[in-house]
């Protein structure tokens, strides 16, 4: 995301991968039992229509590229997706 004042073209196999892997991760994600509430989690921030990773990601790409000011207020919000994510995971370790 730090990239994205640059041209998405430049970084765009890097965007790809990241997509790609975080897909892999939700595949994985959704063959582990009473896990529908992680999945949900994943799927907002992976959403292209919404306002996390996805939806910047969209929006880096047809944009190709984004204000300075504006990316660290998206890193903050994609963070506390993944933060959200990594609280049920460790919830599920202690349960």
């Amino acid at each position: 995301m730090s990239e994205a004042s640059e041209d998405y073209k430049k970084h765009e196999a890097e965007a790809k991968a990241l997509t790609s892997n975080i897909q892999k991760l939700i595949e994985y994600e959704k063959h582990l039992p009473k896990n529908m509430i992680t999945i949900n989690q994943w799927m907002l921030l992976t959403d292209s229509t919404g306002n996390l990773l996805g939806g910047f990601l969209k929006e880096w790409k047809t944009k190709r590229v984004l204000k300075p000011g504006y990316i660290p207020l998206k890193q903050d919000q994609v963070s506390r997706g993944f933060d959200q994510i990594i609280k049920l995971e460790t919830s599920k370790i202690h349960n």
